[in-house]
């Protein structure tokens, strides 16, 4: 009897518990509380960790795009071409106008060269002083140029001076009209002249000119020059004058047909590109009828010189 009210009390302290638990099962889940949309303004992306996200689950479709803006207009208002020669036809409503003279005008601009000023120390006659000095003021196309070339020793000087107009046929080449004065000892000779300077291949500097006098006279000049730049500021500058005329002047001591050669070499230091001071050699050689003149003056028709001068320009 004793053991039987031990199992009843057993069972009636243990009821509660398995109710409590039956009834906790069943009873309805409690409401959850309405999702707030985060808001993405105030969202620091920053310090998310987006490897744990799983992208590859989102339906993207349903996402809602904002509407891309379309491009801003062109500033310029399109023309339609009317044709491939059209000078408009792409202008963007502008009208091609033919410019103005004075806008096509280029500028005027001035050079003095003196290309030679030197002294020379002759080996068979006097000492001497030559020059070969030039200028000119124009354009790139059209100029107006000069050049005055000579020598004096002692009481002896030869000169010539040209006054000439210059136009521009290429890039590298012009032509040249005008007038040539010979002065000096002996009576002075007028000549008209023609010719061609430029840049020729392998950059050899070439003057060739020809020239027109009184009774039918007729007389050529070349002149080449070769720049060889040592450094920088030392320049090799060796030169091929050449002189021949149709004629023979005695008055002036000049034979016809190939009558005088000169060839020099002179090397300057350009301290600037405007002034640079030089040494050298030169030598000359009178030829055919001009050396038998000069042999009948008691001249001979060899000479060679030392030369120290300057070149600048501005």
């Amino acid at each position: 009897m004793t053991r039987i009210s031990l199992t009843l009390l057993a069972l009636t302290l243990s009821a509660p518990p398995a109710l409590a638990q039956h009834v906790h099962d069943h009873a309805p889940a409690p409401t959850p509380a309405p999702a707030i949309a985060p808001d993405h303004g105030t969202m620091d992306h920053s310090v998310m960790d987006h490897s744990g996200m799983d992208h590859s689950g989102m339906d993207h479709g349903q996402m809602s795009h904002p509407a891309t803006p379309s491009a801003a207009p062109s500033a310029l208002p399109e023309t339609p071409a009317s044709g491939p020669r059209d000078p408009h036809a792409y202008a963007s409503g502008y009208d091609n106008e033919p410019m103005s003279a004075h806008h096509m005008a280029p500028p005027r601009t001035f050079l003095l060269l003196v290309d030679k000023l030197e002294y020379q120390g002759n080996t068979r006659s006097a000492d001497g002083l030559a020059w070969d000095i030039q200028g000119w003021s124009g354009g790139d196309i059209d100029r107006l140029g000069w050049r005055s070339e000579g020598a004096a020793a002692g009481h002896e000087v030869e000169a010539a001076v040209e006054v000439f107009w210059a136009r521009a046929v290429s890039p590298f080449w012009e032509v040249q009209a005008g007038i040539r004065q010979d002065v000096g000892d002996g009576p002075e000779r007028g000549w008209l002249g023609i010719g061609i300077e430029g840049l020729a291949p392998y950059w050899f500097d070439v003057r060739a000119s020809l020239y027109a006098g009184p009774s039918g006279r007729l007389a050529a000049r070349l002149n080449v020059e070769y720049e060889l730049l040592l450094t920088q500021r030392l320049v090799l500058t060796p030169e091929l004058e050449a002189d021949a005329y149709s004629e023979t002047d005695r008055a002036r001591g000049i034979g016809r047909g190939l009558s005088e050669v000169t060839l020099g070499a002179r090397l300057r230091y350009e301290f600037r590109r405007e002034f640079a001071p030089y040494v050298g050699v030169s030598w000359t050689a009178k030829l055919g009828r001009t050396a038998d003149l000069a042999r009948a003056d008691g001249a001979s028709p060899r000479e060679a010189a030392v030369v120290a001068g300057v070149r600048f320009w501005f």
